[in-house]
């Protein structure tokens, strides 16, 4: 009776890494269309892309700030 509640932990946990991953892939790919040199989208974490990803889908942020703030965060990215 206890292996449904691990599969179901296992099955949901298994999802939201694919999600991360997609949508790591997707700022990544987004970043490279801006010409962030490849030695910097290397260096590009699960967490960066968060950050990232939640700057450019905050409704209360202009686009221009998420802009700026994306790029001082690239920048120290690629100073890593």
């Amino acid at each position: 009776m206890k292996t449904i509640p691990t599969i179901l932990a296992l099955v949901l946990s298994v999802s939201a890494a694919h999600a991360m991953s997609n949508m790591q892939s997707t700022v990544i790919k987004d970043l490279a269309d801006s010409g962030v040199p490849e030695a910097c989208l290397q260096k590009v974490t699960v967490n960066d892309a968060t950050r990232i990803n939640g700057w450019h889908h905050d409704p209360k942020m202009t686009a221009a700030t998420a802009n700026r703030m994306t790029r001082d965060f690239v920048a120290k990215i690629c100073a890593r």
